[in-house]
Parts: structure tokens; C-alpha cells; sequence
């Protein structure tokens, strides 16, 4: 009896090791329940939590994908802004809104695939390379357009129209279907498909994966590809639900798109993590930022608070990842 007792507490314990990211979100919205007194969870709320998680979990998938191979994109909150910048520029020349999403969303992907080459096939960190892109993508959306407010309600109206096709659905739920679809999309690529596999591989050990067959430099261009296609679509996601923004918007994204990938599990080292996680992770990034201002926390220290929690989950992850090495190492 007592053998089946501990049994059941080490495969509870390894329950929450293994699924952190589902205990932090049920838990999180406990507490937001209850402190908020039911305000939380009104329909209209989670409404507004849904469509918030919906870009930044699209944003998300490319930073995920990055991370996984061990390394990082400094540039996805510069490339929401240019997205913006060039959707405007289209848009003041007269071009029409399915052209105008199009080259909105291949400005971007041209940005990640040349961050991809740069990383593959130079030895300068990931790190130093986005973070240099970034720079350069920034001060080219202030000087192609400037800071001024963008208004997008074309694209809008454009994207509503073709939803209003859909009789249960509805237009409102578009950047939720958008986000759903890639994450279950990229939840079996990851799982099932070689590409998902070499990824993984060139995470966890590339001179392994490298030796192995793999061919590390095109996971790579293909990672920072698909980061920069998802921070396009995510900030055209961003500019329907707010009908209008600025190339300079945005800039949060960066921080909590890599907050929401390692909320979900996803090892900063790469080679370990899920899509799902990070699917998780999103939602409890804005949970919790919308928990914040329903308590009527200062805006101003709401970044250090993200902060704080974001090390936290860091230190916790990697104590876990290494009981977990060392409970292996015991069985041996």
C-alpha cells in the first residue's frame, strides 16, 4: 500500500515537471477568477484574451521554431513594424488589399531568410545578427513612413467580407482561427515530419545532427524564414484587430514572444520543447497582462513584473531539466 501511495506521488510530480505550463495557466486563471471577483471571466473578456493571445501565439510559432535549433530572433517585433510600414506604402500607392497583405507579409520573410543566411553561414551569433537586423529594420520603417498612426480599414473590411462567408464563425474570430490552425499545423510538423525531426536534432547537439545527415545550414535559413512569415502574418492579425497602427507599434512582442516559448517548455538551449507549450504559454502571457489591468497594476512596472516572472521560469526550467537528468542518471 505505501509502495502504491509513492508511486502515485512521483507520477504526480511528474505530471506538473512535465506539463508546468498547463498547471501555470489553470492556476493563473484561478487566481484571476477570484481576485477579480468573476470580472475575468465574462465572455467579453475572454473574447479580448483570445484575439490578444492570437497574434502574439502567431508571433510566437517563428520565435519557437528558432529557438528550438538553439537560437533567437531579436528582430520579430521590428519586422511587425515593417510589415506595417510596407502594408502603408502599398496602400498610399492604390494598391488593393490582397496584394497589400501579400507584400506585407513577403517583406518580412525576405528579412527572416536573410537573418537565416547570416546565422547559417557566418560564425556571428544569432544574437548579435537579429539584433543588428532589427536595427536596421526599425530605422527603415521611421525613415519610409515615419511614426504617424496608419489606418488599415480596408484590410479590415476586406478580411470581414470574406469571413462574413462563414455563417457561425464570424469575422471577430479570424485571427483565432489563423492561430489555431498554425499551431496544430506546426504541432504535427514538429512531431511527425523530417523537417520537425532535424530541427529538434540540430538543437540539441548540431555537430551530431550535422555528421548524422542533417543538413544544419537549411534548418536554419528555414527557421528564421518561418519566424519572419509568422511575425508578417501576426502583425497583419494585429492590424485588423486594431483597425489601425504605426510601423513603431509593437515592440512588446519581442519580449513576450520569447516569454510565451519558454513559459511553454521550450529549452533555451534548443532542442526541447513543444508547439503546443507554446500555444499555452501565449495564452498565459496575456491572462496574465490582462490580469494586471483588471487589478489596476501601473502599467509602468508591468514589464518588470513580465520580468521577473520570465527569469523565474527560466531558473525553474532548467532545475527541472536537471533532476530530471539526474533521476536518469540514478536508473543507470
Amino acid at each position: 500500500m505505501e509502495i502504491t501511495k509513492k508511486a502515485r506521488k512521483v507520477d504526480l510530480w511528474d505530471f506538473i515537471r512535465s506539463n508546468n505550463h498547463l498547471v501555470t495557466l489553470v492556476t493563473l486563471m484561478i487566481i484571476a477568477t477570484i481576485v477579480t471577483k468573476g470580472i475575468f471571466i465574462k465572455p467579453s473578456n475572454l473574447s479580448s484574451i483570445i484575439l490578444r493571445a492570437s497574434i502574439l501565439g502567431t508571433i510566437a510559432i517563428g520565435q519557437t521554431l528558432v529557438i528550438l535549433t538553439a537560437g533567437i530572433d531579436l528582430c520579430v517585433a521590428a519586422n511587425v513594424g515593417f510589415t506595417v510600414a510596407m502594408m502603408s506604402l502599398s496602400l498610399r500607392m492604390g494598391i488593393g488589399p490582397l496584394l497589400t497583405m501579400a507584400i506585407g507579409i513577403t517583406a518580412p520573410t525576405v528579412v527572416g531568410f536573410l537573418n537565416g543566411q547570416l546565422v547559417a553561414r557566418t560564425m556571428v551569433p544569432p544574437f548579435i545578427v537579429t539584433l543588428a537586423t532589427s536595427m536596421i529594420i526599425w530605422s527603415t520603417n521611421l525613415a519610409a513612413v515615419g511614426a504617424h498612426a496608419t489606418v488599415f480599414y480596408e484590410i479590415q473590411e476586406y478580411i470581414n467580407n470574406i469571413m462574413s462567408f462563414i455563417p457561425i464563425v464570424g469575422a471577430q474570430a479570424f485571427p483565432a482561427i489563423v492561430w489555431i490552425f498554425f499551431s496544430i499545423f506546426w504541432i504535427l510538423i514538429l512531431r511527425y515530419s523530417t523537417f520537425g525531426h532535424n530541427v529538434y536534432a540540430t538543437g540539441g547537439k548540431e555537430k551530431a545532427a550535422f555528421f548524422s545527415g542533417v543538413k544544419v545550414k537549411r534548418v536554419k535559413i528555414l527557421v528564421y524564414t518561418f519566424s519572419g512569415l509568422f511575425a508578417g502574418i501576426g502583425s497583419l492579425l494585429y492590424c485588423y484587430k486594431l483597425g489601425g497602427t504605426n510601423p513603431v507599434a509593437g515592440k512588446e512582442f519581442l519580449l513576450e514572444s520569447i516569454a510565451a516559448t519558454v513559459i511553454g517548455g521550450t529549452s533555451l538551449y534548443g532542442g526541447e520543447g513543444k508547439m503546443f507549450g507554446t500555444f499555452i504559454g501565449s495564452l498565459v502571457m496575456i491572462i496574465l497582462v490582462n490580469f494586471m489591468n483588471i487589478a489596476n497594476v501601473n502599467p509602468f512596472i508591468q514589464q518588470s513584473i513580465i520580468g521577473g516572472i520570465f527569469i523565474g521560469f527560466v531558473y525553474a526550467l532548467d532545475r527541472v531539466r536537471t533532476l530530471r537528468l539526474m533521476k536518469l542518471y540514478q536508473k543507470e
